[in-house]
């Protein structure tokens, strides 16, 4: 298949995303997802996991207060709950991912 897990690069890929997950609400339990984002490389720098780039886009939760995280907190979701606005939990924790393919 040769997806690779999300990292949302526009406001225009993220709305899309949105539009897609919001057809399947309810079907999916809970409606939180991976994002490809994390800061383990540098706390509180957040980036792309698979290319190591800077975010140029970001959709954080008004209730993400990304200066004060745990430093246990270093990977993004997108969260059903918050519009699908993005927040920071701990890597292990389980839920929904989104992945797509370019092209």
């Amino acid at each position: 298949m040769g997806g690779s897990l999300l990292a949302p690069v526009s406001e225009a890929m993220a709305t899309a995303t949105e539009a897609a997950l919001r057809r399947t609400k309810g079907t999916i339990h809970p409606g939180n997802f991976w994002l490809d984002i994390t800061d383990l490389l540098n706390p509180k720098d957040f980036i792309t996991m698979a290319d190591k780039k800077k975010l140029s886009y970001k959709d954080w939760s008004l209730s993400s207060n990304i200066t004060e995280i745990p430093d246990t907190h270093n990977c993004v979701y997108m969260s059903e709950a918050l519009g699908y606005q993005w927040m920071v939990t701990s890597c292990t924790d389980k839920m929904n991912f989104v992945c797509y393919k370019a092209g």
